[in-house]
């Protein structure tokens, strides 16, 4: 093996030993990071531990393609930056949102893979394909990745821009109407990741957090 081979070797190794790139992506890392570039360290704490919470169980194994933490996370964050909110009431919208969008880029992701499978299927079905075609292959792969996942967040926060008129004035009223904390989103968020261990005796102790919230909540002395 050449040196410099043996050098990229050592270095890409590191990406799985010493730093996992499996963490960029994780929504309380991206909740973070937005965190300490804008300042916001409430809501964005808050969107990016909601969003942990909620996929908890949910990660790539196999040919499952899990949602889209990236853009299920940085829409929200990018919405609250843009008009200001904080509040748990004012995010819950945004966060239903964000589901949607991680949803979408599930499926986004899936039709890529199909394409790029498809291609890849063509090109060794030829019994001599030089090997610039295959470099050519990978190249169009990743540019076509990254052109479909701009365009996507592009759409959505334009699509958001367009129609705030309508929903900043409803998000206004909802506001008025409905108060919680930020602690109430992260245990609901919690409850799938929770019942996927299918282990009794947790079932049992989230009862019995449920039973003590709600008599503090109702005794008034849940003050966080």
């Amino acid at each position: 093996m050449d040196s410099h081979k043996r050098f990229f070797f050592a270095l890409l190794t590191q990406l799985r030993f010493t730093f996992n790139v499996g963490l960029i992506e994780r929504p309380l890392v991206l909740g973070l990071a937005w965190a300490s570039f804008s300042g916001e360290y409430v809501s964005s704490l808050g969107i990016g531990v909601f969003f942990e919470l909620f996929w908890l169980d949910l990660f790539p194994a196999g040919t499952f393609i899990p949602p889209n933490y990236v853009a299920a996370t940085i829409a929200p964050l990018a919405i609250c930056h843009r008009y200001g909110l904080s509040s748990p009431a004012e995010v819950l919208p945004v966060l239903a949102l964000g589901m949607a969008v991680g949803k979408f880029g599930q499926w986004l992701e899936q039709m890529l893979r199909n394409r790029n499978d498809e291609a890849d299927i063509r090109l060794h079905e030829e019994k001599n394909f030089p090997r610039q075609t295959t470099t050519g292959l990978v190249a169009a792969a990743i540019a076509r990745n990254i052109a479909a996942s701009f365009l996507f967040m592009m759409v959505i926060l334009i699509g958001v821009a367009l129609t705030s008129p309508w929903w900043h004035p409803f998000l206004l009223e909802w506001q008025e109407l409905v108060s919680f904390h930020w602690w109430e989103l992260w245990f609901c968020s919690s409850i799938g990741g929770i019942l996927a261990i299918r282990w009794r005796r947790v079932y049992g102790l989230m009862a019995a957090g449920v039973i003590i919230i709600a008599m503090s909540s109702f005794l008034g002395s849940a003050s966080f």
